[in-house]
């Protein structure tokens, strides 16, 4: 049991602080944004002790126990955890997939956007979709997601916090302007009201800017 693992090198309390203070939020919060910050950050600082745990490392030790920035070091550990599974298989994927870093710049291009919070784009390479998957407890990794991405049936954004872009948080799949499924860590939907209206806006800006495509092609045409 994760909770247990925790509470036996730490007190509820120092728990509840840990969590909060990765969270920027109140577990006495009464809006939803905040409860859902919490439990992302919860479910996450859980999984990071047990890897830890699991791997031999002393929680007894403050800096082990307590990282400053738990989703960069979550994702040390994921890929620690699975270094000889994850390295074999994104060589193999490289490999079979190589469309997808060969036409990045071309789908950069496409569905690239980002504001003042968040930023959003297509999968870099066949690789690193498999580490958004690793690192988020997910199946986004897997061949049918890898082959309709790099045959251009279906892609994979990358959703991420301007502070943070470089952490897997939300995993998009999308069909031309239309979003097919999208996911956070173990298949949640983290701060799901807000990020639907903002995967929202976002569709629609992808729509506005294909009509406004379309139009100066035309105009082209024309002259």
């Amino acid at each position: 049991n994760k909770m247990r693992l925790a509470l036996s090198v730490m007190s509820v309390q120092q728990f509840i602080n840990r969590v909060e203070r990765y969270a920027g939020a109140s577990f006495d919060a009464s809006c939803m944004d905040a409860w859902n910050q919490i439990e992302h950050m919860a479910t996450t600082y859980l999984d990071y002790l047990d890897m830890r745990s699991k791997r031999g490392y002393d929680l007894s030790n403050s800096i082990i126990a307590f990282p400053r920035d738990i989703l960069e070091e979550h994702q040390k550990m994921v890929l620690e955890t699975e270094k000889e599974k994850v390295d074999a298989r994104m060589k193999e994927v490289e490999e079979r997939f190589g469309n997808i870093k060969k036409h990045y710049r071309r789908n950069f291009k496409k569905y690239h956007f980002e504001d003042d919070e968040f930023i959003i784009r297509p999968a870099r390479s066949a690789s690193e979709i498999v580490i958004e998957g690793r690192v988020l407890h997910h199946c986004v990794g897997g061949d049918s997601y890898l082959r309709n991405h790099n045959e251009d049936e279906s892609f994979i954004l990358m959703l991420r916090s301007k502070e943070h872009e470089d952490i897997p948080y939300i995993t998009v799949e999308i069909q031309g302007t239309k979003i097919v499924q999208w996911y956070g860590a173990h298949d949640r939907k983290p701060d799901e009201d807000r990020m639907q209206q903002w995967l929202n806006q976002y569709i629609t800006r992808l729509k506005c800017q294909g009509t406004q495509n379309i139009e100066d092609a035309d105009l082209i045409r024309e002259v």
